[in-house]
């Protein structure tokens, strides 16, 4: 049975409301996922493994810690499109004519490891789980997966959207990296068209869509309202993993079809694939 620990914003150290639940081992975390994916259908709940459970819940330009976030993506932003066509090879030189949004150029940098505001996620709770355990540079740490409640999201952006000329849809998928936006909420896409490891990583994005506030500052939000609670905001824990365990892990995540090699198809994924049998032994 884990563990059940409620945290509010208000207690010290606690950046926003969630619920924790320990588990002792990957075992009892896997039964747990089983159950948890029947109950819930697709939709109610995304997911995000964490390798090292202290990592914060905030995206690769908040975790720079520049004071201004904002004004260094919409920089990169433009640098990006000016001169991509210089770097791009005949083979992607195709995706100059996709994106059309900030969203896409945005999604298109970090495909390619720019930082940005998206925060990406899966819709399979067993992804977030092989992100979370084959890290071979975090053994031996407490490991998590967070699930995201898309729905409380969803309900909460409804009583925030004053401008009933469009939908939330259209807002997310339209928003500007611009200082003008005053819409101070957190949206969510899977794009119209993806890139192929999106696709195979069943995966999307969060990201906050305000011109003033980070994603980490619009998160409570959303979750400090206990009415909502039917559907919280979860971290799923297991403490100080071994490598047995992320070894049993690795294996039952492997009957499943999720490995290096089936989330990433080239050959990087495939080497990343061999370095993980080396490491448990395989």
């Amino acid at each position: 049975m884990a563990q059940k620990v409620v945290y509010k914003s208000s207690d010290v150290g606690t950046s926003f409301s969630h619920v924790e639940l320990i588990f002792d081992s990957w075992n009892e975390l896997k039964l747990y996922l089983l159950n948890f994916h029947e109950k819930n259908p697709q939709g109610q709940y995304v997911f995000r493994g964490h390798a090292d459970a202290a990592w914060e819940l905030k995206p690769t330009i908040e975790r720079l810690g520049a004071d201004d976030s904002i004004a260094i993506e919409k920089k990169a932003l433009e640098n990006f499109k000016k001169d991509i066509a210089i770097f791009a090879g005949n083979k992607d030189i195709s995706i100059l004519n996709t994106p059309n949004t900030d969203l896409k150029w945005l999604a298109l940098m970090q495909h390619h490891g720019a930082a940005t505001r998206l925060l990406d996620f899966s819709d399979s709770p067993f992804i977030a789980a092989f992100f979370s355990m084959a890290n071979i540079n975090s053994d031996k740490k407490d490991k998590c997966i967070w699930a995201i409640p898309l729905l409380t999201i969803e309900k909460k952006n409804v009583l925030f959207n004053l401008n009933r000329s469009k939908t939330l849809s259209v807002i997310y998928e339209e928003f500007k990296v611009d200082r003008n936006q005053t819409l101070d909420i957190l949206g969510y896409s899977y794009l119209d068209r993806q890139f192929e490891r999106l696709f195979r990583q069943q995966g999307g994005f969060l990201f906050s869509i305000s011109g003033s506030k980070s994603f980490s500052s619009l998160l409570n939000t959303y979750f400090d309202d206990e009415s909502l609670w039917d559907f919280p905001l979860l971290k799923l824990t297991i403490k100080n993993v071994q490598k047995n365990e992320i070894a049993l892990a690795i294996n039952d995540l492997k009957s499943m079809n999720i490995t290096y090699s089936s989330l990433f198809p080239d050959i990087d994924g495939f080497s990343k694939d061999i370095l993980l049998s080396e490491y448990i032994g395989e």
